[in-house]
């Protein structure tokens, strides 16, 4: 069964808020003091508002393209990548209620792919939490990763805090009713009509 999932424009945007407040800082500074047009100053503050405008813009133009799972691997602006041969990397950042994963990349080790292919996606995406509850199960544990925006692979107890999030809860047992239920619905039962 394939699941397609859509990214929100507005947490995309969100996501953003920082370079686009440096942009419009920088606009603002540039108007108030209007240096020359042969001044340095308003050249490289030019410059640095094109390449943080640039980089918005691929941010929220990347939203365009959904996240599809389906049953054996994962697809995303045409790269596939299968599940069974697939590596599952979740980044986390410490928040107050514990590590929150911020990325998620599932990707194709570069023995197995020309090049390193990968599947990203973050909390802008619809349902962001079911999404990594489906990649965590078709992806086998040994391959799964948690690391640390900023720092190597986490492996003390954040990692299983993390994965004790995502990973499927194991069927509950049944309880005393339920098994003297179960145990009355094998017996053959007698409508009172029948009985002697």
């Amino acid at each position: 069964m394939s699941q397609t999932h859509n990214f929100n424009f507005a947490r995309r945007v969100r996501q953003v808020a920082y370079p686009l407040g440096i942009i419009v800082l920088l606009g603002v500074l540039l108007a108030v003091f209007r240096p020359p047009l042969s001044s340095w100053k308003l050249w490289s503050a030019v410059a640095a508002m094109a390449l943080l405008a640039l980089g918005v813009a691929g941010f929220l133009l990347d939203a365009r393209s959904p996240l599809s799972l389906d049953e054996d691997q994962v697809s995303r602006a045409g790269v596939v990548v299968p599940f069974a041969a697939a590596q599952l990397e979740l980044r986390i950042r410490s928040g107050s209620n514990g590590p929150r994963v911020v990325e998620v990349i599932v990707w194709m080790p570069v023995a197995r792919a020309p090049g390193k292919l990968c599947v990203r996606f973050d909390p802008s995406l619809d349902d962001f939490d079911g999404a990594i509850k489906a990649v965590v199960a078709k992806v086998s544990e040994e391959r799964v990763e948690v690391s640390a925006v900023g720092s190597a692979d986490v492996r003390d107890e954040r990692r299983e805090a993390v994965l004790r999030r995502y990973r499927p809860l194991p069927p509950p047992e049944p309880t005393a009713i339920e098994k003297a239920l179960a145990a009355l619905g094998k017996a053959k039962l007698v409508p009172p009509s029948q009985r002697n």
